[in-house]
């Protein structure tokens, strides 16, 4: 890809930005079905670890960044966790590009994204909010449901499998956390919940 963007135009690079954007859409795709089929195989099986939160989600946001920024919209990170969590970095990472997802398909008018990471009453609290439209009140209680979308404009002619969520808390709840969605007055709050590594004493610490 690198090769092709050297040799092409403007115009090149414009139509590579749509190519390297849908071949990501794709592949975040095939992800989310398999990883459904194995939850609905009851095959879902991650490794949680010792690790630094904070590098896992710099990293994942830093795929997305690029992609928000071409619709507007900045992300920011607050990291006050100063110590380590138990998680599966894959997972986690699957979990914050299903939430972003969700940002760059539904709240196209929104500027911003936080993201907060904290320790709270002995658990690791990983807060995303954007400034959108947010999510009807009648909505809240079936985000999670597989394969449900609402139908509403901002939906219409957005593709997808509406798996994301439904994906994203049954890899939370697999790593022993939990993730939740929270009624703000503007825009959408995702909170995702994961043990602190002192709750989990067979844990085993990252290489």
């Amino acid at each position: 890809m690198d090769l092709a963007r050297e040799s092409a135009g403007v115009e090149g690079n414009s139509l590579l930005d749509v190519v390297e954007e849908e071949t990501s859409r794709l592949s975040r795709m095939i992800h989310n079905v398999l990883t459904f089929a194995r939850h609905e195989k009851k095959a879902l099986e991650l490794h949680p670890t010792s690790g630094d939160l904070g590098a896992v989600v710099a990293r994942a946001v830093e795929i997305w960044r690029p992609l928000l920024a071409r619709k507007n919209i900045a992300i920011t990170i607050e990291n006050t966790l100063n110590q380590p969590a138990c998680f599966d970095a894959d997972a986690v990472e699957q979990i914050l590009g299903n939430m972003l997802s969700n940002v760059e398909k539904y709240a196209a008018s929104a500027t911003q994204v936080q993201i907060k990471i904290s320790a709270q009453q002995g658990r690791v609290e990983l807060r995303v909010q954007d400034d959108g439209p947010g999510i009807p009140k009648q909505e809240l209680p079936h985000v999670f449901d597989a394969f449900y979308r609402s139908r509403n404009d901002l939906t219409e002619g957005v593709s997808g499998t509406g798996l994301g969520l439904s994906i994203a808390r049954a890899l939370a709840v697999a790593q022993g956390g939990s993730l939740d969605v929270v009624e703000i007055k503007r825009g959408a709050c995702f909170v995702l919940i994961l043990p602190l590594l002192e709750t989990n004493s067979n844990v085993t610490p990252a290489a």
